[in-house]
């Protein structure tokens, strides 16, 4: 080893304590700290379960029953075929016809899922569902008829959940992670009883 590539490397290695230590870089900020507690506040003062798709380990750390994660939902959704914007399909989960195109495990699968939160939403299973903003006109369109009252219309006295008034969190981005799907201010619908 020549003296020029030993000088370089001493400089390499002297300057690493000088980088900033990506344990530290990878822990969440006081303001996420916070938002996470504030979010766990809330799930942990309804009466009942808790549906949040996007913050899975918040039920757990509630003493609440886990759902569905986002994750897993999106994962599950990945068999559905492309719409011609190049979008999932969604559609396709309120067709029979469609659906039933589908492999069997597919089909099986998606038709579990869809059915069995429909019928916990019906039942109103959830006190309260949290959603990321993002995913939430998706989630409220897709799942209307459990959301939805008897008359089949929103925002009327016969709906079964409706939306909570104001945030959830005092600052609702600093619940972005570093890295990954932005939050971007989560909100409640309630269960109505």
């Amino acid at each position: 080893m020549g003296p020029a590539l030993l000088a370089v490397q001493f400089i390499v290695l002297g300057a690493i304590p000088l980088l900033p230590h990506p344990r530290r870089a990878a822990l969440p900020s006081p303001a996420h700290r916070a938002a996470h507690e504030q979010l766990l506040a809330y799930v942990k003062a309804q009466p009942g379960d808790v549906l949040i798709p996007g913050h899975g380990g918040i039920t757990a750390a509630a003493g609440k029953a886990a759902g569905a994660h986002g994750q897993a939902i999106f994962d599950l959704f990945q068999v559905l075929p492309k719409a011609p914007d190049g979008s999932i399909d969604l559609l396709v989960l309120a067709d029979p016809e469609r659906l039933a195109r589908l492999p069997g495990k597919a089909n099986a699968a998606l038709t579990a899922f869809r059915d069995g939160l429909l019928r916990a939403l019906q039942q109103q299973r959830y006190s309260a569902i949290v959603l990321d903003r993002q995913i939430g006109k998706q989630f409220e369109s897709l799942f209307m008829f459990g959301l939805l009252g008897p008359d089949g219309r929103a925002d009327t006295a016969d709906d079964l959940y409706r939306r909570r008034p104001g945030s959830l969190l005092r600052d609702g981005l600093a619940l972005d992670p570093l890295i990954g799907f932005e939050v971007d201010d989560p909100y409640a619908l309630e269960a109505r009883r």
